[in-house]
């Protein structure tokens, strides 16, 4: 296989970089289900027009943006709910501190639709743009990546360096916090009271875990959102335009699958795998998700994915890792411990999938803050994914 010359990835990523600092400039913040967001994704259609072998499509969903956000809180107000309702009755406490466990359990570790119906809908669009082969098609590599930024990790970007002991706080105060409320109820049918008095000034201790849980984001900042993920949408727009250009795919159909909402809880991949899963039983698919490219010391391919519970198929893994492999790189398998991508969503509707994602996981002091802005994105990096991308496309044609 001919590879490209190098310069040619470097002239890329000086695009990408400039694409991502126009849509910033130019359409303000975008958070979820936002008038951001949508511009932002029909500007992105508009420019893939002229490439794309059939008309971009931008398909409309609901979605309830502010339910995925708004999780801590409601995990903090339980968690509040749990110290004052001790007093009344050790019973109170287990109850709350127990439900705040079960919105982190559905909405985070499993991202359900747990506290969707609690919330107002709106809607949000989907992109999808495709480059057939000059011959049949027989394998298809769908280009997956978000073009929406995340409201503003309050903590980190306060205290970047010791957000990981302060999420560690909160996470254990939670799951404490059923224990001694559960000890509490016990020392309570046991008539100790004195007891039973300890371990309301035990719960009283995790009240600053809940406080904070309850600012965690702030709502009043969304990050730009230059690296997570205009980085991963225009290196894919990037690829997609050389590929129409050259015209050499003999028998892979190549697609963008642009999902919005990702930071809303994989919203906008769930609604595209679940709609249009069934219609991709004919050609071998895989589904390559690009998410934060920044950090080329801590380039991965994430084999597990949605705070690990998600495993994603092993030989289009596999694939990528030896492709970065030919380009120059040692690429590892990692797994997301806490959060997930796009496609994790794809994987549960039965696609082959893989993700690549370049982002130090302390988090970067960037995640979710005002600080992901297009002036510190690492052209380097961005070029050296460029370079995977396309290998891994012409690896699959050729195989």
């Amino acid at each position: 296989m001919m590879n490209l010359e190098k310069e040619v990835f470097k002239t890329l990523a000086d695009e990408v970089v400039e694409q991502s600092a126009e849509v910033i400039n130019s359409f303000g913040s975008r958070p979820p289900a936002s008038i951001g967001e949508k511009n932002s994704m029909i500007h992105i259609a508009e420019g893939l027009k002229p490439f794309a072998d059939e008309p971009v499509k931008l398909e409309e969903f609901e979605v309830a943006p502010q339910a995925f956000f708004r999780m801590q809180m409601v995990s903090g107000v339980l968690g509040l709910l749990a110290v004052v309702g001790y007093w009344l009755g050790p019973i109170l406490a287990l109850l709350f501190s127990l439900s705040a466990i079960v919105v982190q359990y559905f909405q985070l570790l499993r991202y359900r639709l747990f506290l969707d119906p609690f919330f107002s809908k709106s809607k949000s669009l989907n992109l999808t743009a495709t480059l057939k082969p000059v011959g049949a098609i027989k394998r298809r590599v769908i280009l997956n990546a978000h073009p929406d930024a995340a409201y503003e990790w309050r903590y980190n970007y306060l205290f970047n360096r010791g957000f990981s002991i302060l999420v560690g706080f909160m996470l254990v105060g939670m799951f404490v916090a059923p224990l001694i409320s559960g000890l509490g109820c016990w020392f309570q049918y046991k008539g100790e009271v004195q007891f039973q008095r300890y371990c309301g000034y035990c719960l009283l201790l995790l009240f600053p875990g809940s406080l904070m849980a309850i600012f965690f984001n702030n709502m009043k900042v969304v990050a730009p959102g230059a690296n997570d993920n205009l980085s991963g949408i225009f290196i894919h727009a990037a690829i997609f335009r050389l590929l129409a250009r050259e015209r050499k795919l003999e028998q892979t159909e190549v697609m963008l699958v642009f999902t919005g909402c990702e930071e809303a809880g994989l919203r906008g991949a769930k609604a595209w795998a679940g709609l249009h899963g069934a219609k991709f039983n004919g050609p071998e698919t895989m589904v390559l998700t690009l998410d934060t490219i920044r950090d080329l010391d801590h380039l991965k391919v994430y084999a597990w994915d949605m705070n690990g519970t998600v495993a994603h198929d092993a030989e289009t893994c596999s694939l990528v890792q030896k492709v970065a492999r030919n380009t120059g790189l040692d690429v590892p398998f990692g797994t997301i411990f806490l959060g997930s991508s796009d496609a994790a969503a794809f994987t549960q509707q039965g696609f082959c999938c893989a993700t690549i994602a370049a982002m130090d996981p302390a988090p970067a002091f960037y995640y979710h803050t005002r600080l992901d802005d297009w002036r510190i994105m690492d052209k380097d990096c961005i070029a050296r994914v460029l370079e995977i991308v396309y290998n891994t496309i012409k690896e699959v044609d050729q195989s």
